[in-house]
């Protein structure tokens, strides 16, 4: 049974926020939704956990706060937990989300034969204690995410990453050096026609790769650096390509 799940905010949850677990979860959603957990304790916390073959897309959302320990063996929390752990085909493609300050942000898979399949883009994951991404066996593709830094995530395999740590058998290049739109950051490059000029907040950019959080004014006609008259403007909702 596909159970999507939207708008939502967790908090104080005992274990798990959203349990998808068997092959009849064949496409469900989770998007747009806010997970707090509790922190640090004698406990554990999930976001998500996906398994038994289940397939889920995990979108928009905001995962945090999952870092409780369980004294009676160890084991320790994460965002977003994806295994084949009770059956195998378990799948997440999870993007454009802010994933950080748990102990693990995503953790794939429960033990060395694990066949779980996750693909993580254009999310950030940083401020996360042990990992960003974790594997247990199963190859991650994780590239495209923002790590907490410009250097890019801390893999032998990168020397100088200072972002979140990722475990071997995680791909992560490229790497984003500026901060997702998943966390605020810059919106994609737009190309605008040379007859054009912009006008961002007190900042005017010509023709080429332009980033922005602010509005976006698009003003038609000959290139100035005379804002002209406002009623000559128009302001766009620019949508990435």
């Amino acid at each position: 049974l596909n159970v999507d799940v939207s708008n939502s905010k967790f908090t104080e949850i005992g274990r798990i926020g959203v349990h998808y677990i068997g092959a009849g979860i064949t496409g469900s959603t989770y998007d747009n939704n806010i997970y707090e957990g509790k922190g640090d304790g004698d406990h554990l916390d999930y976001a998500l956990c996906i398994g038994a073959g289940a397939k889920v897309e995990v979108k928009n959302s905001s995962i945090s706060g999952n870092r409780g320990v369980a004294s009676s063996d160890g084991s320790t929390s994460a965002g977003i937990l994806v295994s084949t752990f009770f059956a195998p085909g378990s799948e997440a493609v999870i993007t454009g989300n802010t994933i950080f300050e748990n102990t693990t942000g995503i953790a794939v898979g429960f033990d060395a034969s694990d066949v779980s399949t996750v693909e993580a883009h254009n999310n950030c994951i940083f401020d996360n204690t042990a990992f960003g991404v974790s594997t247990t066996a199963p190859v991650v593709d994780a590239v495209g995410n923002w790590w907490g830094d410009a250097s890019g995530p801390a893999h032998l395999s990168n020397p100088g990453g200072s972002g979140d740590v990722v475990d071997d058998d995680v791909l992560f290049d490229p790497f984003r050096t500026v901060i997702a739109v998943a966390c605020g950051g810059p919106a994609h490059d737009f190309l605008f026609l040379a007859e054009e000029f912009v006008e961002s907040k007190k900042h005017k950019l010509l023709q080429g790769n332009i980033h922005s959080n602010n509005d976006i004014i698009i003003k038609k006609g000959k290139k100035s650096d005379v804002v002209g008259d406002r009623s000559e403007e128009h302001t766009s909702e620019l949508q990435s390509h």
